[in-house]
């Protein structure tokens, strides 16, 4: 009985020495919680990576190469199964010395990156969204792409068309009063909390319209740029919400949004309100064009009075959210609210530290949807997803955004005013040069994966009548255009700019061929290079001296023998 007795408690000894040799994060929570997460030892020493079948393995932080990579220590070399991210998983293989870990399958080269907290992203990981779209915000392109055609209900996503399109008519610093209006929104709507007869300042309104995703909000904007457009004060809702939707219409038809249509500003679910996540993103990009959109959808939090009053004029004890009135008949309220976007909130299990904005939008037909928008090192993307299982959105835009940041970076393809090449001039003026450099005006920069900006190959094409069998011919004054340049990637033109000449090219003539010499003369006349000339000058005067001296002595010889013969014919004359 005695060694079965020991035995027992070697086993039990040894599993809590196991047990014991972690610290799980504060708090030392229950372990399931963490089964299938990186998890982050109490003293920060040491990562365990959680199996739900109850095993673990161990790593340390490697002090050479900092957080990130990792030591294996009680684990063989091979094959380690990554579970992270929920359900998401992922097969690694652990390199010879261990501080790497390698996808065992990557088709297109995804890569994987554990951060210092323990949490982890994957990039080029399978998006769960039904339509995702990420485009780099200054140039506009798509960096990735998954049915970015496909129809899909916006839901409060439309609040973005809505700011946009209500500053394109309203002053921010303008007040409007909130009418009925407020009534026509579903009674299950998302609401920030309007209130009839209050005034709100036009650049709160956006904010009430963003921040909280009020419906009400977005009518109010609706009717009182409704009411600048048609004229009519009264103008009845209905009307206002048709009018504002058609110019929903026509701005999304501006920005090359051709498979949307809007009918409301809010997004409230309806078959004939549908967009796509393309569409969307170059609506966003629109949006975040503007400093004030862009200032307000990386808000976290309005506390403010609408109309922008200081609350140090309140009446003593008015509550957050009851409408006072001042001395001017300006009745407005204290907002306290706090943003629907997880990722730019600190303390969201969420959160994205590189997240700037933009809009979330959740009802019955849409599901989850989430416009957003990330900066990191100079480089600003926007992602946008729709219809996301569950929590999906958020994990989606951030791989979406890894994944960007880190392999894509901005790249000068052809400088301003830079010679592409130089073009040979017919019968160029003597002392300029007999090519002419041609380039573009404007400089084009691409977003680039490392190994895209060998691949890109350049075509030019010249349409000018001043450029005949591969030569130019003058005169052409700088900057003008001779033709096309364009930039292909992988059979695809991805830029086309004008060709222009980046220098005077004059035409070759006698005055020039004069002025030339001239200039010569003049420009060496001291120096060294001027010894030729004062030689060959000097010769010239003594060869024309000596011309000159020999005409004369000519001339007076001729003169004496002509005077010598009248003189004889005179003295033979006979006298009468």
């Amino acid at each position: 009985m005695k060694p079965k007795l020991t035995a027992i408690l070697l086993i039990l000894l040894l599993a809590a020495r196991t047990v014991a040799c972690f610290s799980a994060p504060a708090g030392a929570e229950d372990y399931a919680r963490y089964a299938g997460k990186w998890v982050l030892s109490g003293d920060g020493s040491t990562f365990f990576e959680l199996f739900p079948d109850g095993s673990f393995l161990k790593y340390e932080k490697d002090a050479k190469s900092g957080a990130g990579s990792f030591k294996p220590e009680d684990t063989p070399k091979g094959l380690a199964l990554s579970l992270f991210e929920g359900n998401m998983t992922a097969e690694f293989y652990l390199s010879a010395d261990g501080t790497e870990m390698a996808p065992k399958y990557s088709a297109s080269g995804e890569t994987y990156r554990r951060e210092a907290d323990g949490s982890a992203f994957l990039f080029g990981a399978p998006i769960t969204a039904k339509s995702a779209v990420l485009i780099e915000e200054t140039t506009g392109k798509v960096l990735y792409a998954k049915n970015p055609d496909l129809r899909v209900y916006p839901a409060s996503v439309t609040k973005v068309l809505t700011a946009l399109v209500a500053l394109e008519y309203l002053d921010p610093e303008e007040n409007i009063v909130v009418g009925d209006e407020i009534d026509s929104v579903p009674w299950d709507s998302s609401k920030a909390g309007n209130q009839i007869g209050e005034t709100v300042r036009a650049d709160n309104l956006i904010r009430l319209l963003i921040i909280p995703s009020g419906n009400e909000t977005a009518c109010v904007a609706a009717r009182a740029v409704a009411r600048k457009v048609s004229g009519n004060p009264n103008i009845p809702y209905p009307q206002a919400e048709a009018l504002f939707a058609d110019l929903m219409n026509k701005k999304a038809a501006e920005l090359g949004a051709a498979g949307s249509h809007f009918v409301n500003p809010h997004g409230y679910d309806d078959v004939n309100h549908y967009t796509t996540a393309a569409d969307m993103a170059k609506i966003c990009r629109a949006a975040m064009s503007v400093p004030l959109i862009r200032e307000i959808v990386g808000e976290k939090t309005f506390e403010d009075d609408g109309a922008g009053r200081p609350q140090s004029e309140a009446p003593e004890g008015t509550p957050i959210g009851a409408l006072w009135t001042d001395a001017s008949g300006v009745s407005s309220k204290e907002y306290n609210i706090i943003t629907h976007n997880e990722l730019i909130r600190d303390a969201s299990e969420h959160f994205y530290p590189y997240a700037t904005g933009i809009k979330t939008g959740n009802t019955d037909l849409a599901g989850e949807c989430l416009a957003a928008s990330a900066s990191k090192d100079g480089k600003s993307l926007i992602a946008l997803a729709f219809d996301s299982p569950g929590s999906g959105r958020w994990l989606d835009a951030k791989n979406m955004f890894e994944y960007g940041f880190d392999n894509y970076s901005f790249v000068v393809v052809a400088d301003a005013r830079t010679a592409l090449e130089e073009l040979p001039v017919t019968k160029p003026r003597l002392g300029a040069p007999k090519t002419a450099p041609v380039g573009l005006l404007t400089p084009y920069i691409d977003f680039l994966k490392a190994d895209e900006a060998g691949k890109i190959r350049r075509q030019i094409t010249y349409d000018s009548p001043l450029v005949k069998g591969g030569q130019l011919t003058g005169p052409v004054s700088t900057d003008e255009i001779l033709g096309k340049v364009s930039y292909d990637l992988d059979g695809k033109t991805v830029f086309e700019g004008d060709l222009a000449v980046l220098t005077d090219v004059e035409k070759r003539g006698f005055l020039s061929d004069v002025s030339y010499f001239a200039g010569a003369v003049r420009d060496n006349a001291f120096t060294a290079k001027g010894a030729p000339f004062w030689i060959l000058g000097v010769c010239v005067c003594f060869i024309a001296a000596n011309i000159s001296s020999a005409r004369k002595k000519r001339r007076k010889n001729t003169f004496s023998m002509r005077r010598g013969r009248r003189r004889r014919k005179i003295s033979y004359r006979r006298p009468r």
